[in-house]
């Protein structure tokens, strides 16, 4: 006691009767009023030096004075009364002194630097952008033109793509010669200057003007070591929203169809007029959301490599993937996307995320109370997936089964509750109808159409026609995306019967199960049939 006294000035001697975690409790509470204290008065300190210093003025000083000497500079270079040189397409290799004296700043690629500059001609700086991008081989080529070397880059941004084929070849080379690692070739410029130059001058360009702060804040501590400065000002709208589809493996290989629904019909409709970006780790979703996005110059979309130093207000990635893929999960890709938005950021991912690096992001906006929102788009034929597999039982047990195939009885159930709706119940349906029962005339048809219409085995998921006349309204299909999209010969049969019905002025709607919404698209093409 006596120790504590003159050691800790612990005065309050109640502290001797309470039991240790009682102890350990107030040190603990102590400990952080008094950090707390700490920090607020070191707070205040600094934002009455900036007061003081009016750091915002000091800066815009700089800028303006710096300007002022660049324009004097300028000024006495290129003197308003002397005429400015004229260079034709030759000059270039006959007299390149004179074109560097009167354009001393040269832009170019890392690729054509070598061949544009003149033979023993070298540049006092050259400053290599985007190193991480830049492979090492066209990186050397533009080293040879320089006296003085700077290289800017991020290492968690994304490298330069190599070739799988070659990266084998040039992985095989430096394991059988024992060569350093950082001259392979699937290293960037900026990775190899790292890792074999340890000691030359390095400057953290910590000052970061772009993102939201609640944005680039996740980027900051995940990749960056929480060492940036953001200089950006916080805003009150909601900067980070997660939207999370409904449960199933809605992800196609490449494509996720399920997210491209969300992005269509709940994210965008929100955005209008707004500056967008939309980003994906594949080109096969950027494609198709292209295709649907086509007329809308407003949005961009592009890959998450595409759309590296580049940047919109508003972002929206779309990861695609439900299951583990270490591709998707990559830091420096999950980086590069997230920082690309300003003011806005949008995340669509799976019910379950199964990528670490993307589950820290979904986490992040967990902890920071951002806008998490659950998908209302579903779809019937969500029942077909594993994880709903006791309710499909259930589901089925209750209505009579019409075909064989699971889809096919939950689309019935779907064209059952429409056709019980005031305006549609004059129609009716049926199932598994015969194509040669309802094309009879074949004089329209080509010798492959006439063949396949008088196939037996050809024949409609379900047709729609009236109770009185008999009059066929609408043919649905029911296209299993497992056997329909990645089946060439099913493929071309379902255009094959599409072009036989257009022929004869016979609606058609496809349902795939991997789309959503079917009742509600099933109204509208029946009213746009009716009307």
């Amino acid at each position: 006691r006596v120790k504590s006294f003159f050691k800790y000035g612990v005065i309050t001697q109640s502290i001797y009767t309470e039991t240790i975690t009682a102890r350990m409790l107030k040190l603990k509470n102590t400990f952080y009023d008094t950090k707390e204290k700490e920090i607020s008065i070191e707070i205040q300190k600094l934002e009455n030096l900036l007061k003081k210093h009016d750091f915002e003025n000091l800066l815009k000083e700089l800028k303006n004075d710096s300007m002022i000497l660049f324009k004097l500079h300028l000024m006495k270079k290129y003197n308003l009364n002397n005429k400015r040189i004229v260079f034709d397409k030759d000059s270039l290799w006959k007299d390149f002194a004179s074109i560097v004296d009167e354009y001393p700043v040269v832009l170019s690629t890392t690729h054509s630097l070598r061949s544009s500059t003149a033979k023993n001609y070298l540049y006092d700086y050259l400053i290599i952008d985007e190193s991480s991008q830049v492979d090492i081989v066209s990186g050397s080529l533009s080293l040879s033109c320089a006296k003085n070397i700077i290289i800017v880059g991020d290492l968690m941004q994304l490298p330069h793509i190599v070739n799988n084929k070659l990266n084998t070849v040039v992985d095989k080379i430096f394991i059988d010669h024992k060569l350093n690692p950082f001259f392979n070739y699937k290293n960037n410029l900026l990775l190899s200057f790292s890792g074999i130059f340890k000691d030359i001058p390095k400057t953290l360009l910590k000052e970061h003007y772009r993102c939201h702060p609640k944005i680039i804040d996740f980027c900051n501590k995940k990749f960056y070591n929480d060492e940036l400065i953001i200089l950006t000002e916080e805003s009150n709208d909601e900067p980070l929203t997660l939207y999370k589809t409904s449960e199933g493996n809605h992800s196609r290989g490449l494509y996720n169809q399920r997210e491209i629904d969300v992005i269509e019909q709940e994210i965008l409709p929100e955005m209008k007029g707004l500056d967008i970006g939309i980003i994906s780790p594949f080109r096969m979703q950027t494609n198709k959301l292209n295709n649907i996005f086509i007329d809308e110059s407003n949005i961009e979309i592009d890959t998450v490599h595409k759309y590296q130093g580049r940047e919109k207000e508003n972002i929206v990635i779309t990861t695609v993937v439900d299951r583990k893929n270490d591709f998707v999960d990559n830091p420096n890709l999950l980086n590069v996307a997230i920082s690309r938005a300003k003011s806005k950021l949008y995340v669509v991912v799976s019910d379950k995320e199964a990528n670490r690096n993307i589950k820290d992001l979904v986490n992040y906006i967990k902890y920071n109370n951002l806008l998490i929102k659950e998908s209302n788009i579903y779809s019937i034929f969500d029942l077909l997936y594993k994880s709903y597999a006791p309710k499909l039982e259930k589901y089925l047990k209750k209505m009579k089964n019409k075909s064989e195939y699971k889809s096919e009885n939950l689309m019935n159930i779907i064209i059952e509750r429409v056709l019980i709706k005031k305006n549609f119940n004059y129609l009716t349906k049926a199932l598994h109808i015969p194509l040669n029962r309802i094309i009879k005339n074949l004089s329209f048809l080509d010798d492959d159409e006439k063949k396949f219409v008088l196939n037996p085995n050809t024949h409609l998921d379900f047709i729609i026609y009236s109770k009185v006349t008999k009059q066929l309204t609408l043919v649905i299909e029911v296209d299993g995306i497992k056997y329909h999209e990645n089946n060439p010969s099913q493929l071309k049969r379902d255009k094959l019967k599409d072009r036989i019905l257009d022929k004869y002025n016979i609606p058609i709607i496809r349902f795939k199960t991997n789309e959503s919404r079917e009742e509600e698209r099933l109204i509208k093409k029946l009213n746009e049939i009716i009307s």
